[in-house]
């Protein structure tokens, strides 16, 4: 697992330009073979939960850990960074950084990180290395620093900063940069977010035809990069080209997708009646994201499927056996009364759900 660096900034306002070094390393990285490298949402958790080494390990059900620190200044960065085996507790390998940087230097010590970090699990796994050569890091490709800080502030940056203020960054980034593909690809999805808060049908409908062509922009410019073709891929669901969405889907899971590429894709299968193709894409994603929300996914297409017994099963890790909550009360009522409608079960069930509501949620 990549836990996210550390931001050692004196004004400790870079934690997104942590994160996102910890993001291109956990990309490359999970281009291994015979490597499970955990997902973000995950490593976030994990990491913001005070717990220690070995108890990550344990929940995350990883060997392990690369952690590491990010300070940068004007253009002066120094990143450290070490992988930890969790069982031992021993360091397997450390190393730091510390010059002036234009964004290529960046882009090169983050692939080195990742390549040192491979070799040294290869040693310890008995692995063959087989990085493909032709994936290229998300976010890479941008022309200066300044460019590159400002697309992680709209990808990473704090809740503040909203679609349309993210908007506003990407377009500055574009016009700086036009060869950006990962700029165009994010802001065709924020673009194509602020059709939800559009005043008009009209409106909203603008905003998806300039999201579309812009993800579209992404993949011309790039059509290695895993996250503009998944992009593109959920803007084209929108047209319900299904056919068009889902060869793009598996060509950004054949670049090296991530969990949300893996979720877009069981949108999309869940939208077209394939349930039963969705569950297996849905069990990758429990098991690169062990301790993230994404697990509900799995739940939701055993009940839509019938498999009442193992969404049973599966409610019952997600929730812990703790249902005193609405919404955990409340998807055991909706798993029960899918199996039976008219058994006490339900009723008892819904009783409980109904106790626990903020606002009423009519008869049994």
């Amino acid at each position: 697992v990549v836990l996210p660096f550390e931001d050692l900034s004196e004004e400790g306002n870079k934690s997104y330009f942590a994160a996102g070094i910890a993001d291109q390393i956990r990309v490359t990285l999970d281009q291994l073979e015979g490597v499970r490298v955990i997902g973000r949402a995950s490593s976030v958790f994990a990491a913001n939960s005070g717990r220690d080494v070995r108890k990550i390990s344990d929940d995350l059900g990883v060997a392990y850990l690369l952690e590491g620190a990010v300070r940068w200044e004007d253009n002066r960065a120094l990143l450290t960074s070490q992988l930890v085996d969790a069982i031992e507790g021993t360091v397997l390998w450390s190393n730091a950084y510390d010059r002036t940087l234009t964004a290529e230097d960046l882009f090169v010590i983050q692939r080195g990180i990742a390549d040192e970090v491979a070799v040294a699990l290869s040693v310890a796994l008995d692995l063959k290395l087989s990085i493909d050569d032709r994936g290229r890091l998300e976010g890479t490709g941008a022309s200066s620093l300044s460019v590159y800080d400002k697309y992680l502030r709209a990808r990473f940056g704090p809740d503040s900063l909203k679609h349309a203020e993210a908007v506003e960054v990407l377009r500055e980034v574009v016009d700086e940069d036009p060869n950006y593909a990962a700029a165009w690809a994010l802001l065709g999805i924020r673009i194509g977010s602020l059709q939800w808060e559009a005043r008009s049908a009209d409106e909203a409908r603008a905003y998806f035809d300039e999201a579309l062509q812009l993800t579209k922009r992404a993949v011309v410019i790039d059509p290695f990069l895993a996250e503009a073709r998944s992009f593109h891929a959920g803007m084209l669901v929108g047209t319900k080209d299904y056919g068009a969405s889902h060869q793009e889907h598996q060509r950004a899971l054949e670049l090296g997708g991530n969990t949300s590429t893996l979720t877009q894709y069981i949108r999309l299968l869940q939208r077209t009646g394939r349930i039963r193709t969705a569950l297996p894409q849905a069990k990758k994603i429990r098991d690169l994201e062990p301790l993230s929300r994404f697990f509900d996914l799995e739940f939701e297409l055993m009940r839509q499927s019938g498999r009442y017994g193992e969404a049973h099963t599966a409610l019952g890790k997600m929730t812990e056996g703790d249902y005193s909550t609405f919404d955990a009360a409340f998807e055991r009522w909706l798993l029960e009364a899918n199996r039976a409608p008219t058994s006490n079960l339900t009723t008892e069930y819904f009783v409980q759900a109904r106790s626990l509501a903020t606002v009423d949620v009519g008869p049994v």
